[in-house]
This record gives structure tokens, sequence and C-alpha cells, in this order.
């Protein structure tokens, strides 16, 4: 796992008058919490916990407020919870063990005080399962709620040693809290520690949500119209959401929310210097920044269509899995079961591509064009997978359309003559004929039975159009 560097430029400390619409994730480590505090015997239900999302999802808020929220009063006596916060990105390795256990030993010790606490031994793996004993025993009368924020900039060896020294000799007796913090969901090696493990994903704030955000920072319920506006650009993405009211109070300090969108170009180069200053932080290649721009109009991808978007075919398959890879690295990307590859995660595709419509439209429908023609001509050279192709082909000629204003009805007729034409081609294709039952299943499975959010448009026209294809040969 490779360390990925902070974007100190966006790094907002943690306000709990601006903390808003996580209360599911608080209420989940507080019921663990309560489930301790009700009785004595009573254990947690899986009381290792992963809250895993994308940057700037606010991940780092969360658990400064959980730590606020359950930190213990030392002129207070009684037991009772209390917590301790570690950011590993000042842990990284294990060269830090030592560094890492004293600052869990300093927390105890202010919040405890006079409790016996275990001293820092020369050799950290017996001071680590010394600290894990003493926290299994301690959780019989307090409620230790441990959390480690940024956990993905902490590298394997090192959180493995975590699992073996520490966390495996407190979890079994099931009364103490671990709270993780990651963009990606973390690997853990005992079965021990996986059977007590709840991931949760933090995802993007819905409207309402993002309305809430923006009443915190602002401190006034704000206009619907301009929180819908505001959410076209940041889809409810928490840290991009905060960038833009910034911005906005920047432009217009006694009246930020006033029509917002006649501060789009400022608000576009805010969300734009984001993006280039904090997501992309860990791309230090100027190559795959501009791959990454290139390919952000793309729902998945994979070796075939970066070759055919970065316009380099002579380069070899290796060199197209290497800049995977690094993407991978990224966190921006991972790879997708259900999709059949490569995927950006979909809030971080969103602003990219809203971004790159807002900034450089010739450019954005150049490359919706371009990924338009790809998937058209491989809907005749590879018919086995004509049906998944000729959804993303729909996608890409819905996401044209729109930016040019075409108005709903008619993309959805369109939309549906242009995938019956498709679909009448293949019937037509004498060497297409054996796989039409494999089309017939791929648009049973992914555009009737899941629906596609993307296709909204022209969803109900394009399934009604599928579905006598569908019926016919699946």
């Amino acid at each position: 796992m490779n360390p990925i560097p902070a974007a100190s430029s966006y790094s907002l400390s943690y306000d709990p008058n601006k903390f808003a619409a996580r209360t599911g994730e608080v209420d989940l480590i507080s019921h663990k919490v309560s489930t301790r505090q009700g009785k004595g015997d009573s254990r947690i239900t899986r009381p290792l916990v992963e809250f895993y999302g994308a940057t700037g999802q606010g991940k780092s808020w969360l658990l400064a407020h959980l730590h606020a929220k359950f930190h213990h009063d030392p002129q207070s006596p009684s037991p009772g919870p209390f917590s301790l916060l570690i950011d590993l990105s000042a842990f990284p390795n294990l060269k830090y063990s030592s560094a890492f256990l004293q600052a869990l030993l300093d927390q105890l010790d202010e919040q405890l005080g006079a409790e016996t606490i275990p001293t820092l031994d020369e050799k950290t793996d017996t001071t680590a399962e010394m600290l894990g004993k003493y926290l299994r025993d301690l959780g019989s009368t307090w409620i230790p709620v441990l959390l480690f924020d940024t956990a993905d900039q902490a590298d394997d060896e090192f959180l493995d040693w975590i699992e073996e020294h520490l966390i495996y000799q407190a979890i079994r007796s099931e009364t103490v809290i671990f709270v993780f913090a990651s963009r990606t969901r973390l690997r853990w090696k005992k079965f021990e520690v996986r059977r007590r493990v709840e991931s949760r994903e933090l995802g993007p704030f819905d409207q309402p949500q993002t309305g809430k955000q923006i009443k915190q920072l602002g401190s006034v319920e704000p206009p619907q119209e301009a929180v819908a506006a505001l959410w076209n650009y940041s889809f409810g993405h928490p840290l991009t959401t905060r960038v833009i009211y910034d911005a906005l109070c920047r432009l217009n300090p006694d009246a930020p929310l006033d029509h917002v969108e006649a501060q789009e170009e400022n608000l576009t180069q805010s969300v734009y210097d984001l993006i280039e200053k904090h997501f992309l932080a860990s791309v230090e290649q100027p190559e795959l920044r501009k791959l990454i721009w290139d390919i952000c109009v793309l729902r998945k991808f994979n070796v075939a269509h970066l070759r055919e978007f970065a316009g380099e075919a002579e380069q070899s398959e290796a060199h197209y899995l290497n800049l995977i890879r690094d993407m991978v690295a990224s966190t921006l990307v991972h790879w997708s079961s259900e999709d059949g590859g490569y995927v950006f995660d979909p809030v971080v595709r969103q602003i990219l591509a809203r971004n790159l419509q807002m900034r450089d439209l010739a450019r954005y429908l150049a490359q919706h064009e371009a990924a338009a023609g790809m998937y058209e001509r491989w809907i005749s050279e590879h018919p086995r997978n004509a049906g998944d192709f000729m959804i993303e082909l729909a996608f890409h000629r819905i996401e044209i359309w729109r930016a040019q204003q075409v108005s709903d009805n008619e993309i959805a007729s369109q939309s549906a003559k242009e995938f019956q034409g498709q679909l009448e081609q293949l019937e037509q294709n004498d060497e297409a004929q054996w796989e039409l039952p494999d089309v017939a299943r791929a648009l049973d499975e992914k555009l009737l039975k899941r629906g596609d959010d993307d296709l909204e448009i022209a969803l109900d026209v394009l399934q009604n159009t599928a579905r006598s294809f569908v019926v016919q040969y699946g």
C-alpha cells in the first residue's frame, strides 16, 4: 500500500459547530458504547468498525467528532467511555511503532490519570501486547474507544503488526471498540479479528443532507434552489461542497447563496483547484493526470479503453497495466466485479466529468464522442459483449445530448430509435446469431433487472425496447 501525500491546503480542522449529516455513523458507535453501559456483562457485536470512502468524504471529521463525544474528562472519576485518537499518517510504518505506542499511552494517561497504565518497553511487540491485554481488562469497567484515522497511509506491514500485537490481544473480550478510517477497506489476516469487523462506506450526501451541511457552515437555512445548484457541482461530496461554499463567501460575503449559477466560472476554477491539489495529489506523472481527465467520462475501463483514449496503440499491455496500478494506488480507482472493469469512485468521476464539461465543453463532448465511437465499433467486432456495449453507448449518447441541451423527450425518443436499430442489426448479422442469448442476458441483468440511474432520462423506453428482444432470445 503506497502512502498518499497529504494535501494540507485542503485539510479542514474539525469544528463541532460545522459537523453535519453523519448521524447514522455516530449512532452506530454510540449503540456499541451503550451496549456496554447498559449491562456490564454485555458483549459488543462486531467491535471493530471500518469507515471507508473516497477522499474528502469526511472520515477525519467523523473520527474527530467521535473522539470529542467519547473523550473522558479526568475530573470525572466515574468509569465510562473514553476515546484515543491516532492519525496513522504520522506513523506510516514499523519504524514508528514506538512513537505510535507512546502516543496511545500518553492519551491513556491524560484521560485516566489515576489508572496504572503499561510503560513503554524496548521491545515494542511486548508493549503492544501488554497494552492490548490492559485494554481488554480495562473493558470490564470502562469502555475504550480507539480511533485510527487515515489508515490508508500506513503500510501493510505496520497494519499487520497493529492487528497482531494490539487488536488481537484486546478484541476477543468484545469490550473494546476499534474504529478505523481509510479510503479503501482494510485487509485483516486473523480470523478472530475478521469475524468481528463491521464495514460502513461513507458515501456522498443527498440534497437534504447537503442542505444541512450548508446550514451548519452558514448558520442560516439555505434556499432549496441554492442547495440544488451547489449540489450540481459537488454531487454531495462534503469537501467539494465546503470548497464551493467558501468560494461563494469570498465572492459575495453578505449573501453567498444568492445567484449561485451566476458564479459558475469562479466555482469551476475552485473545484478544478481542489481536484488538482487534493484528488490528484498522489498522481505525480503528467501523462497519467492527463489520461485521468480524458477517461473521466468512462463509467468503467480496462487496458483496451486506455489504449484507445491514450492514442498509443504501440504501447505494451504492461504499460497500461502499470498506469492502472498507479490509479488504483491513488485510491481514486478500484476493480469492480459487478461492472467487469476498473471504475472511478462514482462521486469523484461525476465531479471530474462535470468540471471538465464546465471548463472545456468541446473537450468534454469530444471524449464522449470518442467513447461512443469506440463502443459502436466494438458492438460489431465483439457481438458476444454487444449488450454491455450498447448500454455504455446509450450512456455516452445521452450525455452528449444533455450537454447540447436537447430536450428530455427528444433524448428518450432518439435513444430508443438508436437502440432498436442496433438490436435489428445484430439479429440480421449471420455471424452474431450464436451470441444473441449472451446479449439478451446482459440486457436483462444490466438494463431490465438492475436498471441504470445514468440512463434515467431514457430508461423506460430503453427497457421497453430491450424487453421483447430479451423474451425472444434470453
